[in-house]
Order: C-alpha cells, then structure tokens, then sequence
C-alpha cells in the first residue's frame, strides 16, 4: 500500500479499532511526509524508517502504546514535536548522526 503514496495522510493509520492488522511499518524511500496523528493509537509494535528525506507533522506516532522498536534512517534530519509522545513501551530508537533536530 505505502509503495504508491508519497505522503501517509492524517490519521490515516489512527485507531487502534481499525488497525488491529498492522503491527509493523517500513516507511519506504517514496515517503515524503507523515501527515499529524497520522499513526494515533495504532498498535504498531515497529518502524523501520527506509526513506531518506521525510518531514514529519505533530504527534505521527502518538499514542502508539504498543510501539516498542524505531530504527530510522541514516539520512533524516529531525523528527517532530510529540512524534513519539505516550508511547509507553519504547525501549529502542535508533536516532543516527544525521538527526539535527529533535522535536520536544
């Protein structure tokens, strides 16, 4: 599904209710953006980020308690404000050396 798409719309994947099939996510290189609450509540358990330039909006992965592996990628440079706020069970990010910013 993500292969088409250049930006993972708001909410797209919110709701743990309505998502209760996806629990890992590869952002693919065609990714340019990641919409606000785009991953709200989901019950995600990873993201492997494989898209070497991608903007992030408020709060992509908020909420994703269930969230417990990040691995992004090498070539971005920040991420955004609360992305990962109430992910409860996060026990590993990697954040490589090109991230310069990192939202509060």
């Amino acid at each position: 599904m993500l292969k088409h798409m250049t930006i993972i719309p708001n909410s797209c994947f919110s709701s743990p209710d309505r998502n209760t099939w996806v629990y890992e996510v590869i952002i693919p290189e065609n990714i340019k953006r990641i919409d606000e609450f785009a991953f709200d509540g989901s019950k995600i358990e990873s993201v492997i980020f494989k898209t070497p330039k991608c903007s992030f909006g408020f709060g992509a992965f908020i909420g994703c308690q269930k969230l417990q592996k990040v691995i992004l990628s090498n070539c971005l440079t920040e991420t955004s404000t609360c992305m990962f706020q109430t992910c409860i069970s996060l026990s590993s990010i990697n954040i490589p050396e090109s991230v310069i910013v990192i939202g509060y």
